[in-house]
Parts: C-alpha cells; structure tokens; sequence
C-alpha cells in the first residue's frame, strides 16, 4: 500500500493539474469570446492572482495556448493574445461559405417547424440584449448557428462546423468592435429564417452567403488597420 507522503504526493499531482486545466479553460474562453482582447499583453504575476493559482499552472496553460496557436511571444519577451492573419481569415470564411451552402440544403430537407422556431427566439434574443454586452451577443449569435447545425440532423456537417465555432467567436468579436455591425448581424439572421420559413432554399442560401462575405468583409477591415498601425509604430521606433 502508498504511504502517507505517495498519497499526498498524488494528491498535489491532482490539484496541479486540475488547476492547470482550470486556468487553461478559463484563459482559453476569455480569448475565444474577447474578454481578452487580441493584442493584449498576458502576465503570469496578473493571472496568478486571478485564479488564486501559483505562477506554475498559470505559466503551463500559456505555453498550451502557445501551441495552439492563440497566444504569441512578442521580441522574446512577453505574451500576448494572437490576432489571426488575413490569410487564416479568408480561409476560415470561404471554408464557412462552402459548408452553409450544404447546411441550408441539408436544414432545407427536412424544415423542422421547431428549428425555425428556435432561431426565431434567437433573433428576438440577440436583439433584448444589451449593446454594450459584446459577449453575450457573440454567444447568441453563435447560438444561431448551432441550432441551424442541429436542425440540419447530418453528423459530419455538423461535426465540421462545430470544429469551427471557437474561431467564428474569436473573429466575430473582432467585427463587434465596429459600430453598426451588431444590428447588421442580427438582420442578417432575421432574413435568413424568414427565407428558410418561407421554404425559399436558394432566397437562404443568398441570405446566410451575402451574411458571411459582410461578416469577413469587416472583420478584415479591423484587421488591416490594426495591421497598418503596427507597421507605423514599428518604423516610428
């Protein structure tokens, strides 16, 4: 049988790593919905005293991060969230254009009156909430995709769009910095259920293309800015 020091040391070895996994999820989540904004510096020292964690959990779940490509390491010298590249930009939204064309023929083929329903609420949803609460609005309007996922009952259309729902979050957070472009999402996804509602597929499938080319037109536009200031500030030094 362990002795009593293999059993404490077991036990320690379970806290670490529930609190590694911990503040691995916490920080993940605050990037993927824009808590933490791109850009933003991350202190170990900051999001110790956070999570009420030592620094050794704090410093794992960054380097996980690392890996998975949301945070950076800038001049060797500090973290900070990654912003994405144009180039992974265009790729995520033309991947998301080819796919909704098959997710509205496959929601179009079986036109569950409680889907349409539910994306009806969806939209009253996004709309009751407040402006300036940018996450929940992201999560509501992800929300709406999900439910056209599930309505379209196919596993691997699904399962792919699904993979992307991290990503769409972290984009989209990017576009809700822009005036203007929450009412612009929201009527978006009014029009495509009253397409869908109206049994019109290829109304629907103009709706949600013309919606994702708008999304990825403005959150480009962030980007590029962003992207123009970095290049002045870095000749400036």
């Amino acid at each position: 049988m362990p002795d009593q020091k293999s059993k404490n040391r077991q036990s320690n070895s379970v806290q670490h790593g529930t609190s590694q996994q911990r503040v691995y999820q916490e920080i993940r989540k605050s990037i993927v919905d824009g808590t933490i904004a791109f850009g933003q510096r991350l202190s170990e020292d900051s999001l110790a005293k956070m999570f009420q964690v030592s620094r050794t959990p704090v410093r794992e779940a960054i380097f996980q991060l690392t890996q998975e490509g949301l945070i950076s390491k800038k001049n060797n010298s500090h973290f900070y969230v990654r912003r994405p590249s144009e180039e992974e930009l265009e790729d995520l939204f033309d991947l998301r254009i080819v796919l909704n064309n098959l997710l509205i023929d496959k929601l179009m083929a079986h036109r569950d009156e409680h889907v349409i329903e539910a994306l009806e609420r969806n939209v009253e949803k996004c709309k009751s909430l407040d402006e300036s609460d940018t996450v929940s609005l992201n999560y509501a309007l992800s929300e709406f995709h999900s439910t056209m996922c599930a309505g379209a009952r196919s596993p691997y259309v699904e399962r792919f769009l699904s993979g992307m729902m991290d990503h769409m979050l972290m984009s989209r957070a990017i576009a809700l910095e822009i005036p203007g472009v929450r009412s612009m999402l929201i009527s978006d996804h009014e029009k495509i259920v009253a397409a869908i509602k109206a049994g019109n597929k290829a109304e629907a499938k103009r709706r949600i293309r013309e919606h994702t080319a708008n999304t990825k037109k403005k959150i480009l536009q962030v980007v590029l800015k962003d992207r123009l200031r970095e290049i002045v500030n870095e000749e400036s030094q």
